[in-house]
């Protein structure tokens, strides 16, 4: 940590930037409490006032994302948590409050960008081994994607991840099988995709790992780009309650969602669970829009471990 951070921290008026913020509870003790916006316990998330870490005495989670710190977390995951916003922004705020707007900290530079190399998709011929894996994959795709012929990511697809229009990162999909698999380059750790398509008027979201089983389903789905909620992606989760979701769809692999038991029970407890039973030889860009749809509507709505563990048993059965 840099010296000029670690003397913003310091100086931060966290009482103050708290109570502009949230509903406070302070009884006069060193901590004082919240309601957590990650498991939406009431009162039980507790902000040391000097030390200025946090810490849900419920869900035991220190911050926003898919990473546990012991516990706890420090100011800058607590900015993070509670104004949903990236590490960037939450220094920025740090300093801002402090009263030092100009501290010379260098923050970690990241080209947000596409590939330089990178030549629109659309411009291929349809018999182009890219092409044709998108018409196979994901067709509708082709005028949103590029590819790269040569450089660092040669012989791979170029999928912009956006959310909600934001380019946040891209995925270099592979289309040779003599390619090594593909690559995801995210310029934020609220990297997070969303649908092409989606409706307001619906109250939930369907929770899939890559892009391409995302626009399977072509409305209302998230890729987190891997089978663990990362490190500030919950952020964007938690926008969504703010806009109305109130229902997560996990439509993960068979072993992906196993390993999703503490975000979904200790992290997302603020939205209605539920689980797409897939068995253990399916994946959602293999079933088809259809058969997706088919299938998400028949998700069961999980509220604790136990309902997870009943769901695996009549998986395997």
């Amino acid at each position: 940590m840099s010296r000029s951070l670690k003397e913003g921290i310091e100086k931060f008026p966290i009482i103050r930037w708290l109570e502009s913020r949230t509903k406070l509870h302070d009884n006069g003790s060193m901590n004082v409490h919240i309601d957590c916006p990650v498991c939406g316990s009431s009162k039980r998330l507790g902000i040391h006032r000097t030390k200025k870490t946090g810490q849900c005495f419920k869900c035991n989670e220190g911050g926003a994302g898919g990473k546990v710190w012991s516990g706890t977390t420090g100011l800058i995951g607590l900015i993070q948590l509670i104004e949903k916003c990236d590490k960037r922004t939450a220094v920025d705020r740090i300093f801002e409050l402090a009263g030092m707007p100009d501290t010379g900290y260098q923050h970690k530079h990241v080209t947000a960008g596409l590939p330089r190399d990178a030549i629109p998709l659309s411009s291929l011929s349809p018999l182009h081994p890219a092409r044709e894996m998108m018409q196979r994959r994901g067709a509708h795709l082709i005028d949103h994607c590029s590819v790269c012929i040569g450089g660092p990511h040669s012989h791979r697809v170029i999928m912009p991840i956006r959310w909600f229009g934001e380019l946040r990162g891209f995925e270099a999909k592979a289309y040779t099988q003599a390619t090594p698999k593909s690559l995801t380059t995210l310029f934020n750790a609220n990297g997070i995709y969303s649908t092409i398509g989606w409706d307001h008027t619906q109250d939930f979201a369907v929770i899939t790992e890559s892009v391409l089983d995302a626009e399977t389903l072509k409305v209302n789905a998230c890729g987190i780009l891997g089978s663990v909620l990362r490190d500030g992606q919950l952020n964007s989760l938690l926008k969504l309650r703010d806009e109305g979701v109130q229902r997560l769809v996990w439509f993960l692999d068979f072993d992906a969602w196993r390993k999703q038991y503490n975000t979904i029970f200790r992290k997302t407890g603020r939205f209605d669970n539920y689980v797409v039973p897939l068995r253990e030889d399916s994946d959602p860009n293999d079933l088809g829009y259809e058969k997706c749809w088919e299938l998400v509507s028949k998700a069961i709505h999980v509220r604790d471990p136990l309902d997870l563990f009943n769901l695996e048993f009549s998986l395997r059965a």
